[in-house]
């Protein structure tokens, strides 16, 4: 998985433009989709940080969000509708 600064690097007008749509609020806010331990999907509003070329989501421990991503990792961010 690339770092944001290296998705930057490679792709600056994709990355400038999701950064927008990530922080078009001002605050970061976006909504993160895991998969339930049944498969289903489940879908969380976050708050994403861009910090020293790398994109963060707190996520707290044992929370719903946590426990999706540890037992399966797949997970799709999606930036707030406008």
């Amino acid at each position: 998985m690339s770092s944001w600064s290296e998705f930057e690097h490679d792709a600056p007008a994709l990355a400038a433009a999701g950064r927008q749509l990530l922080f078009q609020a001002g605050t970061g806010y976006a909504f993160l989709g895991t998969v339930r331990r049944d498969g289903g999907p489940r879908i969380h509003p976050i708050c994403p940080i861009i910090a020293e070329g790398c994109l963060y989501a707190f996520i707290v421990n044992l929370g719903p969000k946590y426990r999706d991503l540890m037992r399966d990792g797949r997970f799709a961010l999606h930036a707030f509708p406008t």
